[in-house]
């Protein structure tokens, strides 16, 4: 099934999904484990270029539910593919070394359908680095509670009826997702904390969950690759 969104929203969209913090702490840990990974990385919900073209990988794949990029991706030499992941995903894509799946799943009328897919396409190998929005941020939250504010977190203009985000993520629940299809999963937002975070952590206590960015994961079937994951960041365990 697919969802049809305003263009101006599309637009948007395109435009602002270039090197998020998100994105840039991906490159980051990609960077420094690079010997853990295959050669291979998809980007599902790609948007822009930028964060492939940076990716320490040979084989890129781009994937999103249009070809506003097409041309810049196939410039760069990778793989374009336009999939809505709302729908049957065709047969034989893969396998993938490396996922990322970055603002998508609250996007998706039927999210869990999606992570069965990247599961698949990854096999028991590969590695998905995942990340929603925290739409429970506790000054939005309070405009809500007191009748100053809608419920839209994100996308300024747009009004409830017509938001593009058709579900919302406390980090509870998407742990609780991601195992649905996933053994092992680790918060990377406890590598690449937020100031809030890191001020919290300094008299030993973890940020309320109204305080903190949205979940950021990564997620893997590979028992040896979690293993090498605990021991490497042994000392941010009490945050796993």
């Amino acid at each position: 099934m697919t969802i049809t969104q305003p263009d101006s929203y599309l637009e948007a969209i395109h435009s602002g999904k270039r090197l998020s913090v998100r994105r840039r702490n991906f490159l980051d840990f990609l960077g420094a484990n690079r010997d853990w990974f295959g050669d291979s990385i998809v980007e599902v919900g790609a948007g822009a270029p930028d964060f492939l073209v940076r990716a320490p990988f040979s084989a890129k794949t781009a994937i999103d539910v249009d070809d506003y990029y097409r041309k810049e991706f196939e410039k760069e030499d990778i793989r374009f593919l336009v999939l809505d992941l709302n729908d049957a995903q065709p047969a034989g894509l893969g396998p993938f070394d490396v996922a990322i799946c970055s603002d998508v799943f609250e996007h998706l009328l039927w999210p869990s359908k999606a992570l069965e897919t990247l599961a698949a396409w990854l096999g028991e190998g590969g590695v998905l680095l995942s990340h929603v929005p925290n739409e429970f941020r506790l000054k939005k939250t309070l405009k809500v509670m007191f009748g100053m504010s809608e419920g839209i977190g994100f996308h300024k203009g747009m009004r409830e009826w017509n938001d593009p985000h058709l579900r919302r993520f406390t980090d509870r629940g998407y742990r609780c997702f991601l195992e649905t299809c996933f053994r092992n999963n680790y918060r990377l937002s406890a590598l690449y904390p937020s100031g809030q975070q890191k001020r919290f952590r300094l008299v030993g206590l973890e940020a309320p969950f109204c305080l903190q960015p949205g979940p950021t994961y990564l997620s893997t079937n590979d028992d040896g690759l979690a293993r090498k994951f605990r021991e490497k960041y042994a000392r941010h365990r009490r945050y796993f």
